[in-house]
Order: C-alpha cells, then structure tokens, then sequence
C-alpha cells in the first residue's frame, strides 16, 4: 500500500514509472479507479506514455483504434466492473493497481459492491498476483484489512507512507464554522475563486444566490446519463479549471479531478462529517510547489442537528447488527421470523424497484428469507460512530466501534471537537481555527494539559500531600504549575487560582487542598495543605 497526500504525484509514479516499466517487460496491468472521472483521466495519462500527443488529441483518440490497442496489455476501470467480472478473466493480469482503495470502505454505505471488490482482491492475490494500493486515506481501510489476515506481520503487506515525508497541509488553514455558505463565499477575494461541496439539492438554488457559478455533479442520475454533466466533467478533467468565480458540487468531484489554478483560494465544505471525505474534497485543489504564496483557506461549515441525525442513523444500523447477531447465536426458525418481521420495512423497495443499502442484506423473502452482512458497512460504521462521539468529545476504544450505546440528546462544542480531531491527526496543518478564533496553538495547549493531567497530576498531588504546608514561593511555584501544565485557574489573571477552584476539579481523584493562616518565621502568612479524602 502506497499512502501518501492528494496531489503529491502518486498517480504519475503508478503511469508515468509503474505501469510503464511493467507494460515495457510484458506484462499485464489492470488499473482500477472509485469513479468514472477518474477512469477518463487516467485513459488520457496512459495514453501519454504509448503516444505524447496533446490532451485535446489523446481525449479524441480513447474510443478508437489506439486505445483499443493499448487495452491488450493496460485495462483501466471502475471497481464497479471488477465486480462484474468473472475471475477467470480478471487472471489475465499480472498486476492488480489499486487507486483511491479507500473506496473499499468508504463507499460501502452506497455501493454493495464493497464487500465484493475485496472478496476479488484477495482471491486474486490468493493466485500470486500483485496487489497495490494507493490512498491518501488509509486509516480507515488498514483496520478493515486486518480482519482479512492482511497485516505487516504476517508477511503480506507492506506499507509505504510518504505522509511524513510530502505533503502539502502545511500550505492549508481549516476553519470550523457554522456561519451559512453565501456569508463565507462573500469572503472570497475578487480575483480568487472558490470550490463549494454541498448536497445536490442545494447547488442550483446556491449558484443563483452568489452569481456567476456554475455547478456539476454525478453524470449519472437514477441510471440514465446527464448528458449536460458529463460534458463539464470531459471540460474538467481537461482544462484543470474552471471559469466561474465559483464551482459548486458534491461528493461526485471528491476524487478524480485535479484543479491546477492558483486562483483557486478557498473550499467551503457543507455539512460532511467523514473524515475521509474531507481530505478527498480538499485533495481537489493542487499546489504550485514552486510557488510558496499558493495556499488555501478551507471552512468546514458543521450543523448540529446534522450531526445529531447522522449519529441517530449510525445508532440504527448498528441495533440492526446488534439483532443479527443475536439471531444467528440462536439460530432457530423463530428467531429468523423475529428479526424478518422487526425490519421488514427496511428492506422494502424504493420507486427505482431497488431497497436501500442497510449493514443487513436480503436475498430472498418470506420465511425463507437469507440475510448477510456488509463487512464493509459495517466497517465504515464503526469509524463513523468513531468520528461523531469525537464530536461529543466522548472517545471510544475499538471494542466499543461496533457496539449500540446510549443516544445523544444535544451534541455541543462541535467546531471546536472537530478542530481537535484535524489538528491531532494533520500536525502538519498550517493553522486550524474555530469560529471564535481559538486556534491550532491553543488547542494543542489543551491537548498537552489533558495529558498531563491523565499521567501526572495524581502523582504531583501525592508527592505535595507528604508535606506539612506549602508556603512562601514553593507556594508560588506550586500554583504556576497548576495553571501552566494542567490548566486550571485563569491563566489571564495572576490571582486566579484558589483551593475552591482547585478542588472541584481534583476530588475525583481523592484529594482536597485546605488553605489557612500559619505563622512563619514570626509572620502570618497563608499556606496550602494537600489532603487524601477520608
């Protein structure tokens, strides 16, 4: 697996070197991509390395003889396709390339060829073939993984992550915000221009509020092709840009189109709590690397009864799993109709004659009914209810990923809890703020302080409690410490810590601070006392 950030020529390395050097020693490359866009960019490229001819040449030449001709050793496609192919035909490859492979995980929610795509890849690699991955966001695929046997340890996987190494968050401020979009679009400098992700519903009513925009999204829509959209992603994919002051779309553009234009200042990003999704939609704009004054402001804009449905929806399907696996361990006829009949609305068809994806299949009806689970809905389940407690700032361990918990009535402190999830995961981030300015040196300051509270206070109010008195400058010195390494009192007043203050904060941990007069050296002076409860 290749990990490495957007836009740091991962896709270059695998056409330009990769498949060049295999296609050269005869063999054969099948290259897969998470969407259609990203399946015509690359024709384009591979076709480069057989024939170096202009993009407008080469898009003109992909449905006739060359490509044709290439195809017999470079197929390209969607992993939709993987899935409908036969295994014997897919055994022609030597070479199984990877892109986006967080798709496996990450469009599971949507596409029930998830589990499928995986279950060919290992069977594949189970022949001696050469599996490789690309992603620049592997931290939810990598656990998935694991769960097939496929780990470091056991000799069948390696890693090689150029996060560390090449990336471009340095050149990125993230803003968390909950202000509307047409306010932070009026923010865009007026030679600059802006991409904006929102839902679908939402694109055309937003490009007629701001004035010159535009907006694109799937090509595909309920299986019949727009033909206008499909227009603007060839326009896409070939000129890099867009003319408009602002391009609005959706989650159709988070992969396979890269914008080259330094005008391109600012993302606004709409209601998307997924991690993944995120660093794909920032992924869209590429850097000048020789042009250290091109950077990019991105706002996250977060909607707290948003959230809370999201969270809601995850609680549901992870009830639903909990139900499934209660009726497999008692595996009776009873036990089946049971959990047929709590669910059967689910399952119903919608007016496109197909049901909607749940973690629980169905394949037949009645009595007889066979469900199956989504490993990999499952999967992005559990990152997801992850990602959402994070925003409660509640943290789970893995065992609790996949488990029902108690709902949440009011989520609070959002921006700032995503603040904190970025700026823990993206250290490299240039800055990250919140609406109210805190920014990304202050919530590391909070982040050491949580720290040091969870590995040290005990263990400082233990040593302190074996004196008689604290007084005079160890006094001082006692109290700077409480506010410097684990923030309490008003670090904006000198005078702003007491023994009330600290004991509300401390009697968790079983100990109390008295504060009395004390006579010293002749003087009454005031001094600390650090007691055990009881």
């Amino acid at each position: 697996m290749i990990v490495g950030g957007t836009g740091i020529g991962k896709s270059h390395y695998i056409i330009n070197t990769l498949i060049k050097e295999l296609v050269d020693e005869g063999e054969k490359v099948l290259l897969l991509a998470n969407r259609s866009t990203l399946v015509e960019q690359h024709k384009v490229d591979v076709l480069k390395i057989k024939r170096p001819e202009s993009e407008e040449e080469i898009l003109e030449e992909v449905n006739r003889k060359l490509w044709i001709e290439f195809e017999g050793r470079v197929r390209i496609v969607t992993y939709h396709t993987l899935a409908e192919s036969c295994t014997e035909y897919l055994h022609r490859y030597n070479h199984v390339i990877c892109d986006e492979a967080h798709f496996i995980v990450q469009d599971a929610l949507f596409n029930e060829k998830c589990d499928t795509v995986l279950e060919k890849l290992l069977e594949l690699y189970s022949y001696g073939k050469n599996i490789i991955m690309t992603t620049a966001t592997e931290f939810e695929l990598i656990p998935h993984l694991w769960l097939y046997g496929v780990r470091e340890e056991n000799n069948n996987f390696r890693i090689f992550n150029y996060n560390d190494k090449h990336n471009w968050y340095d050149r990125i401020q993230l803003n968390f915000t909950s202000k509307r979009i047409a306010d932070i679009a009026r923010l865009v400098q007026e030679d600059a221009k802006c991409i904006i992700f929102t839902k679908k519903n939402k694109m055309k009513r937003m490009a007629e509020i701001l004035g010159d925009a535009d907006y694109i999204h799937s090509k595909w829509n309920n299986g019949a092709k727009d033909i206008e959209m499909e227009q603007k992603q060839i326009q896409l994919i070939k000129s890099h840009s867009f003319e408009e002051k602002h391009l609005i779309t959706n989650s159709a553009l988070d992969n396979g189109v890269s914008i080259k234009d330094k005008k391109v200042k600012t993302i606004i990003i709409d209601g998307v709590y997924d991690m993944v999704q995120i660093i794909q939609m920032i992924g869209r704009k590429r850097f000048d690397v020789d042009d250290e004054a091109d950077k990019l402001q991105v706002y996250i804009i977060t909607h707290h009864n948003e959230v809370k449905r999201e969270y809601d929806k995850v609680l549901q399907e992870l009830r639903m799993y909990t139900d499934y696996e209660i009726m497999l361990n008692k595996n009776t006829d009873e036990a089946l109709i049971k959990f047929n009949d709590m669910y059967k609305e689910y399952f119903k068809v919608n007016h496109n004659k197909q049901p909607k994806l749940h973690v629980i299949g169905k394949d037949t009806d009645g009595i007889t009914a066979k469900f199956f689970l989504r490993n990999s809905y499952l999967a992005k389940l559990g990152c997801q209810k992850d990602v959402l407690c994070k925003l409660n700032n509640i943290a789970l361990n893995v065992n609790e990923f996949f488990t029902e918990c108690q709902p949440i009535k009011n989520f609070i402190n959002i921006n700032q809890n995503f603040a904190n999830i970025f700026a823990e995961k993206y250290k490299h981030m240039s800055e990250v703020v919140i609406d109210k300015g805190v920014s990304k040196k202050y919530l590391e300051e909070k982040r050491t302080i949580q720290i040091n509270r969870d590995l040290k206070l005990l263990d400082v109010l233990e040593e302190y409690s074996q004196k008689e008195f604290i007084a005079l400058n160890e006094l001082e010195a006692f109290k700077n410490r409480l506010k410097t390494e684990f923030g309490m009192g008003d670090k904006s007043r000198s005078k702003g810590i007491s023994p009330s203050t600290i004991n509300y904060e401390i009697k968790e941990l079983g100990y109390y601070i008295d504060s009395r007069a004390k006579k010293i050296n002749g003087k009454s002076h005031r001094v600390w006392i650090v007691n055990k409860v009881g």
